[in-house]
């Protein structure tokens, strides 16, 4: 997380973006969507109503989520809204992601894919889909929120018994007792205290 991250701070624009996408888990069609109207700066939220796809000729099409759930509404965590309120005093138009050669239109999530792609390239992190995990070799940290009603709490487990099967790499799973999908300024604060100790390589 912190290679890709690291590998395009000289970048505002995608830093921003990935790092909105690592930190809040959303997809990055409906990052893509997201209008400055969408965010509560004053309670902390983001409201995600909408959702950027392809349509037909390599076109734009703005549409419904890819859950057809309606709206939906999530608690930023507090570094994301930091990030998105300096964001804000440079904004151009009503979408938070606009695209960088068609400013009226919003960021395409192919042009997101292509440059996350070539951010892994440099640095030298491969491409990992979600039914590949057990190929990857390096250590992983995992952190859950007990009440998280959009991932299942056995998904995490299931992810840390496939890691721990591996013949190289260690795996730590730590459970946030009543973190939900998008942890509370105080389950965050806790999440990356795990994640700073996981990186010190405090416990391998």
């Amino acid at each position: 997380m912190y290679a890709i991250i690291e590998s395009n701070n000289n970048e505002p624009y995608w830093h921003d973006f990935f790092y909105v996408e690592i930190m809040t888990g959303l997809r990055r069609g409906e990052i893509c969507g997201i209008k400055w109207s969408d965010i509560n700066f004053d309670d902390g939220t983001l409201c995600i109503r909408r959702s950027v796809g392809r349509s037909r000729g390599n076109g734009i099409t703005v549409g419904e989520t890819k859950t057809g759930a309606g709206v939906r509404k999530i608690i930023m965590p507090p570094s994301v809204q930091s990030l998105l309120e300096r964001k804000r005093t440079e904004a151009i138009n009503e979408w938070v992601f606009p695209h960088y050669m068609n400013p009226n239109e919003p960021l395409h999530p192919d042009s997101a894919y292509k440059k996350l792609k070539t951010l892994l390239k440099h640095a030298e992190l491969p491409l990992i889909r979600f039914d590949e995990i057990k190929g990857y070799e390096g250590d992983v940290l995992i952190v859950h929120g007990t009440a998280d009603k959009i991932v299942a709490k056995h998904y995490a487990e299931e992810a840390e018994g496939v890691y721990m099967a591996r013949e190289q790499g260690s795996v730590q799973l730590h459970f946030i007792e009543g973190g939900k999908h998008m942890f509370s300024k105080k389950h965050d604060k806790i999440a990356i205290e795990y994640l700073e100790k996981f990186v010190r390589n405090d416990d391998r």
